[in-house]
């Protein structure tokens, strides 16, 4: 139940917190915004690979989350990056990683990093 009750909470709730952290400068930091996005993060294990298509499903929602997230999931960036760049997870997967960055800054080393070994 708490599986699905994240699932179903994960999309509005890292909107809120994007929201939060926009307009309250310097908050994404903060322990209750640490806490959400760690949750969201451990459903992605080391490296977004899964055993099941419950447990894709379940990546899935969490990169879009931390994609929602914005700025707030930047301290996710490494395993972002890991799952983007996996030849070993789907690649709807890899998109989703990818995907997640889309609020974030440009200036961040990973994203740059990213978008020019993809160019």
């Amino acid at each position: 139940m708490m599986v699905n009750d994240m699932a179903r909470a994960a999309l509005p709730v890292s909107a809120v917190v994007n929201t939060y952290c926009r307009q309250y400068e310097g908050l994404e930091s903060t322990d209750e915004v640490t806490q959400i996005i760690r949750q969201l993060e451990s459903q992605l294990r080391y490296n977004c690979r899964s055993e099941s298509n419950e447990q894709t499903s379940r990546m899935l929602t969490a990169l879009r989350a931390l994609g929602n997230a914005g700025l707030a999931a930047s301290q996710s960036t490494a395993t972002l990056d890991r799952c983007a760049r996996s030849n070993d997870v789907p690649t709807v997967v890899r998109v989703a990683a990818i995907n997640a960055f889309r609020r974030f800054q440009c200036t961040d080393s990973i994203v740059r990093s990213l978008i020019l070994s993809n160019a």
